[in-house]
């Protein structure tokens, strides 16, 4: 008597998605298996649901069978997240720029795809502000309110006679220095020397 068992010859899969994206994960009923462009594999007679996972593109899930000694192949066509930033700033009214394109002033919104984006805010008389946001299937609305900065100025003194008391902002500085003020804020300077009247002055930089 002689037993003879054949084995199985394991079906296999090839699957792909367009577009094709390094960070996209590939979950086999439920398990991780892959992490990459073309995910393969040999799997035995059976029925499976596979998920397709990329940060910026909705979740996709295809159920297939498998059968012995054939080749399955699935390409599975990714839709973009549809994402919005909200932006607020103060001082509102400031040039927003995301990607390189200007698209309108503060306070507005914007619908965006899944990915990274370069946020920019400008306006006169205030520093630049930069972040890349990013929008991602768990993470499809962002809000941003930015603070935005007053440009610096740079005050310098020249005082005549010299020897008294040079106050900004009420607070005592060495005549000889360099100092860096808020623009378009009202700054109080005082001089004082005994013997003179004491001279004040009020000045705002642009």
């Amino acid at each position: 008597k002689v037993e003879v068992t054949l084995t199985p010859v394991p079906g296999k899969l090839v699957a792909t998605t367009l577009p094709a994206l390094d960070n996209t994960k590939w979950i086999l009923d439920g398990d991780l298996v892959f992490v990459g462009k073309v995910f393969t594999s040999e799997l035995e007679h059976g029925s499976y649901v596979l998920q397709i996972d990329n940060p910026y593109f909705q979740v996709e899930n295809r159920s297939f069978k498998v059968y012995r000694a054939e080749k399955q192949e699935i390409n599975i066509e990714l839709t973009p997240v549809n994402g919005l930033i909200k932006i607020l700033s103060d001082p509102s009214n400031a040039t927003v720029s995301i990607d390189g394109k200007n698209i309108g002033k503060t306070p507005n919104e914007f619908g965006l795809k899944g990915g990274a984006h370069d946020i920019i805010l400008k306006k006169d008389g205030y520093e630049t502000v930069q972040e890349t946001i990013t929008l991602t299937n768990t993470n499809d609305s962002v809000d941003r309110v930015y603070k935005m900065k007053l440009v610096k100025s740079t005050l310098k003194f020249i005082v005549e006679p010299k020897g008294g008391q040079l106050l900004l902002n009420g607070q005592e500085i060495p005549p000889s220095g360099s100092y860096e003020v808020d623009s378009k804020t009202r700054h109080t300077v005082t001089y004082a020397l005994e013997g003179f009247y004491p001279l004040t002055r009020n000045i705002t930089l642009n």
